[in-house]
């Protein structure tokens, strides 16, 4: 195999692949942007944590755990 390559006029065929071809990578990178931007936007802050005094501990969970 050479490592050559002689330039040609493109035809239509080769026209539509690229075309094709392009298309694919615009539409793969379309999808990608808008699945990135919603994650961003749907997005909500969450509350702010208590402030607690100083020297003051949290309260205990209330959720128990089980004896096993």
């Amino acid at each position: 195999m050479s490592g050559f390559y002689r330039r040609t006029k493109p035809g239509p065929g080769v026209n539509l692949r690229a075309g094709l071809v392009a298309g694919g990578v615009a539409a793969t990178a379309a999808a990608v942007s808008f699945y990135v931007v919603r994650l961003f936007l749907a997005r909500e802050p969450l509350d702010p944590l208590p402030s607690l005094a100083p020297g003051e501990r949290p309260a205990e969970s209330s959720i128990e755990e089980d004896g096993d």
